[in-house]
């Protein structure tokens, strides 16, 4: 049912990504600035409901296992004719995602492991449940901010490809790195009006604001590395950093952002 529900999400977010860049196009804004935080944030939603709703029919005999097998066989044609496809643009796509879209699902399911061994934390401060997903998806959304602005400026000439970064390179790292400050600090307070709504556990505002942008100040800087170097790679290797760049950091800050959420709220003392 994960595959039923991620193709639910997979086809509303291509919808709305074409709709943004359409009208981003439209309207002369920055795609890298508009689309990826956007789209990053509506994944995270439509994901949710998507296990929510897929999760209702798992268990059914026969329902789950003979949809099991069809969507193995569906999968395993669409590959052969894609790979036979007279359209080399997208058999080019599909054969470079495929790796990077396996370590990325790898990695978010050593992600979900490390949240797991650490739930008896989570459900200890019930608030930091509420956070997780939305510190998750605001680290990931700035990660995918930047591997996109870089991979633009990288195909643009804008900034060379070097080992170590050049002034432009550390202005882009600087413009994430400043906005991830008031972006986790809104996901703190957001997170603490949830937890008053719901009467789940909590330190207080400026506790858990305090957790909240010391875990993401901390994810950024991890975002930033992992950002630069990831797309210098893809270019180095002459593969196409849009491909590989934002898959790379969000699946990154999966794994990263439970430990460093979780290290601020032991440094902030409510765990």
């Amino acid at each position: 049912m994960s595959t039923v529900a991620g193709t639910f999400a997979g086809l509303v977010l291509v919808a709305i990504a074409l709709a943004l860049a359409a009208l981003a196009a439209r309207r002369g804004w920055d795609l890298d600035n508009v689309v990826v935080p956007v789209v990053s944030a509506a994944g995270d939603v439509l994901a949710v409901v998507g296990l929510l709703i897929g999760a209702q029919g798992a268990g059914i005999e026969p329902l789950t296992p003979v949809l099991a097998a069809l969507l193995v066989v569906v999968a395993a044609l669409a590959v052969v004719s894609v790979r036979r496809s007279a359209l080399d643009l997208l058999a080019t796509v599909v054969w470079e995602s495929m790796p990077v879209l396996v370590l990325a699902a790898l990695l978010d399911l050593v992600a979900g492991i490390a949240a797991e061994k650490r739930l008896e934390d989570f459900v200890t401060v019930e608030v930091l449940l509420i956070l997780l997903p939305g510190f998750l998806g605001g680290a990931g959304a700035l990660g995918g901010v930047l591997s996109s602005r870089l991979s633009t400026r990288f195909h643009l000439g804008l900034i060379a490809p070097e080992p170590v970064p050049t002034a432009a390179a550390w202005s882009e790292a600087t413009l994430v790195v400043t906005l991830s400050v008031p972006v986790f600090a809104l996901r703190g307070a957001t997170a603490q009006m949830a937890a008053w709504f719901t009467g789940a556990s909590s330190p207080g505002m400026v506790d858990l604001i305090a957790v909240s942008v010391i875990g993401g100040l901390l994810a950024t800087l991890v975002v930033v590395a992992v950002g630069y170097y990831g797309t210098l790679v893809a270019v180095r290797f002459g593969l196409d950093p849009d491909t590989y760049g934002i898959p790379i950091v969000q699946s990154t800050l999966d794994v990263v952002g439970v430990f460093t959420l979780l290290l601020a709220a032991a440094a902030v003392g409510i765990v």
